[in-house]
């Protein structure tokens, strides 16, 4: 088929107005002229290369994992995936954004979680991608800085310094790289384990200034001048 009758179509009529626009149609587009026919711009490659570049910055970031071990490095390929996007300007919804973050909080931080939650709801903060950024850096550096600032103390008071070593993790979370305990022995994941060592730690106290009491020197003193009076009658 020559191009000629390949881009051939017949005289419109008042009998074939619809076979006469569908041919129409097909040889505009084929000409990439539609564009033009409904007053717009035809479509350039550039531009088409634009809006793929844009779905794939923003494909890389909604994909961005979050767990607790990489909190760091997420927020640091998610400011590099915006200023992709901005770059490409892209207009940015802060909320929008902020609610996808949120949405992608592990479990592990829960208490960062419902604690923006909590802000949002009362009008507090308002819950926007940096936000949330922020308060998962500020998560992360407190939870280093308790590893690393843990003061030594003698080894007298052991049972007391492990008893400690369990309340360094966060509330209602354990940190997997706290090496000073178990999950089972965490008292941030097991309150009732801290109310029981409490306990004993009361019992223990109480028992022991009871034994101070009874050893005390005045109490050898009366001993001795007893046996002494004994003695001498």
């Amino acid at each position: 088929m020559s191009s000629t009758k390949k881009y051939q179509i017949p005289e419109l009529t008042s009998d074939n107005y619809v076979d006469w626009i569908v041919k129409m149609k097909s040889v505009l587009k084929a000409k990439e002229l539609y564009q033009l026919v409904l007053g717009k711009e035809p479509t350039k490659f550039g531009a088409l290369k634009k809006e793929a570049n844009i779905f794939k910055a923003w494909y890389r970031l909604m994909h961005l994992p979050l767990r607790y071990n990489n909190v760091s490095d997420f927020i640091s390929k998610f400011w590099d995936g915006l200023a992709t996007l901005q770059s490409l300007d892209v207009k940015i919804d802060e909320n929008v954004l902020g609610h996808i973050l949120l949405m992608k909080i592990p479990p592990q931080l829960s208490h960062v979680h419902n604690s923006i939650i909590a802000s949002g709801t009362s009008s507090v903060v308002k819950v926007t991608h940096k936000t949330v950024l922020e308060m998962l850096d500020s998560q992360i550096k407190a939870d280093t800085t308790s590893l690393t600032s843990v003061p030594s103390k003698p080894a007298a008071n052991t049972h007391t310094d492990s008893a400690e070593a369990l309340l360094t993790c966060p509330q209602g979370n354990h940190l997997p790289n706290n090496k000073s305990h178990t999950s089972n022995q965490c008292f941030s994941l097991h309150p009732e384990l801290l109310t029981e060592f409490r306990k004993r730690k009361k019992e223990r106290e109480a028992a022991e200034a009871h034994l101070t009491t009874v050893t005390s020197p005045s109490m050898f003193n009366a001993k001795a001048n007893k046996t002494q009076s004994d003695a001498a009658s």
